[in-house]
């Protein structure tokens, strides 16, 4: 436990220093995050627990009786990334559940948002099979995924159900700009053009969503 916290302690060090490094690698990148992360956040707090509230929930457990096989540590962040995009363009809560091989909060803690599933009815949340999201979810009949969501289509389709589980490990970024060349909320932001601002972009929603564990930050000072 404490060799594996280390190394990915050591692993997520390196890769915010070398995001760091690649988004303010030239004068031109340095570029703010996109403002309707505020706004999901205050969404995201003042709808957490309510009633009515329609959940998202990133959710793969490997091994897990429906659950399906994951990816890496790689494609599950990734994955949430893109939810979190989801999330905002849907006005859904977005939960992040992630258990084995180890609970990721283990290692990585909620920050801005809390994604957790701490005070809430699991039974209720978890009572569907998670999907593949983008491959097995249509929103609407003959709309193809990306394009809807890129362009904010078929809302009442998409928010029908309460509570949607995916273990997509999309992209944030590269399908949706394909598709319609921007999405809800990122209008007009340039740094989406270049491959250096689409890692600056994934960098704020990491940040906004994720920070070190105590136990993680612990061990990787000592």
């Amino acid at each position: 436990m404490q060799r594996l916290a280390v190394v990915l302690g050591l692993v997520i060090a390196h890769l915010t220093s070398q995001v760091s490094a690649v988004a303010h690698g030239t004068p031109d990148t340095e570029v703010e995050c996109p403002e309707w992360l505020s706004e999901y956040k205050q969404f995201h707090a003042d709808n957490r627990g309510s009633p009515d509230a329609r959940y998202l929930i990133y959710d793969c457990d490997e091994g897990e009786k429906g659950g399906g096989k994951c990816e890496g540590v790689g494609d599950r962040i990734r994955g949430s990334l893109f939810l979190l995009r989801v999330a905002h363009a849907y006005g859904r809560v977005l939960l992040v559940k992630w258990r084995r091989p180890m609970d990721l909060t283990h290692f990585l803690a909620p920050n801005e948002v809390d994604w957790s599933l701490t005070g809430l009815d699991e039974g209720e949340l978890l009572r569907a099979p998670p999907s593949r999201f983008d491959t097995d979810l249509t929103i609407a009949p003959g709309t193809p995924f990306y394009d809807a969501l890129a362009a904010g289509k078929d809302a009442a389709a998409f928010n029908a159900t309460k509570v949607i589980r995916s273990r997509t490990n999309s992209h944030p970024i590269e399908k949706v700009e394909r598709s319609r060349k921007g999405m809800l909320g990122d209008a007009g932001i340039r740094h989406l053009t270049t491959w250096y601002h689409q890692v600056y972009y994934a960098r704020c929603l990491y940040q906004f969503l994720y920070k070190p564990s105590r136990e993680l930050h612990r061990l990787t000072t000592q």
